[in-house]
């Protein structure tokens, strides 16, 4: 669903999550953008099209793959869910471009979208478009790179641990199906990862709380001897009477006479 007059700040968008500053630049974005809502589950592209724009993810999650030619089945290489992610790839981006991947929608997302045809006017006339362009290459570049080398030289535990901390906002919300497809793991060894790790952090909870139960333990202890020693020297101190006790023969305390 394209929303042309959709109320959304399209500058202080491109500003805060692009990083432009370039006011002549940001009143061209403004005025090319236009807002892309689609819901979940939705193909946004598919591979082998031709881009139309390049979407700039205001919210929601995506993910990108390809599929066998054989059996059809989807390769996960890549997900959206950051303020400002682009939603495609750009690593072709011409007139004429094509898509390298399907790109579909996991949650409802609002994009913000740029025509490509504008876009790459603006690449040639702006140096900072440019700067802007060849960094999200470099970004896209890098995170190939370590995908690849992740899947070709880990093991299925050091693969999801790096899913974790690459997408931990997304542990809980993408299918296992989806994140066993990225990790190229089959959904039964993702399965016995993940059983493992809360196997593991059970225990280690428990022994936390071992620790932590001694410590309250030796710290009421420390408590009630403080307490007692304090009471102790109150009471060689001062009697009830308000006089000192004296020792008896056998070194136990007795009352002064009146």
């Amino acid at each position: 669903e394209r929303l042309e007059n959709e109320n959304i700040e399209k500058q202080e968008f491109f500003k805060t999550y692009l990083g432009i500053k370039n006011k002549n630049v940001l009143s061209s974005l403004e005025q090319m953008a236009y807002v892309w809502k689609v819901k979940d589950k939705e193909v946004i592209i598919r591979e082998g099209e031709p881009l139309p724009c390049v979407p700039f993810l205001i919210s929601g999650i995506v993910k990108g793959y390809c599929e066998s030619k054989g059996d059809g089945k989807e390769h996960v290489s890549c997900f959206g869910y950051l303020k400002g992610d682009i939603v495609v790839g750009i690593s072709n981006l011409s007139v004429n471009g094509k898509s390298l991947l399907t790109i579909e929608s996991i949650s409802s997302c609002t994009m913000l979208c740029v025509p490509i045809p504008e876009l790459l006017k603006l690449i040639e006339q702006s140096p900072e478009m440019m700067r802007l362009y060849n960094r999200a290459l470099s970004l896209a570049y890098k995170k190939l790179i370590e995908h690849e080398d992740i899947v070709a030289n880990h093991r299925a535990k050091e693969r999801y641990q790096y899913f974790v901390d690459t997408y931990r906002d997304l542990v809980d919300v993408v299918s296992k199906k989806d994140i066993a497809s990225y990790l190229h793991l089959s959904p039964e060894s993702l399965s016995r990862v993940q059983k493992a790790i809360r196997k593991k952090n059970r225990k280690t909870n428990r022994k936390v709380m071992r620790a932590e139960r001694k410590n309250l333990i030796k710290s009421r202890k420390s408590l009630f001897s403080l307490r007692k020693a304090i009471s102790s020297e109150a009471g060689n101190c001062v009697n009830q009477e308000g006089k000192a006790p004296y020792k008896r023969e056998d070194g136990r305390s007795k009352k002064s006479r009146l």
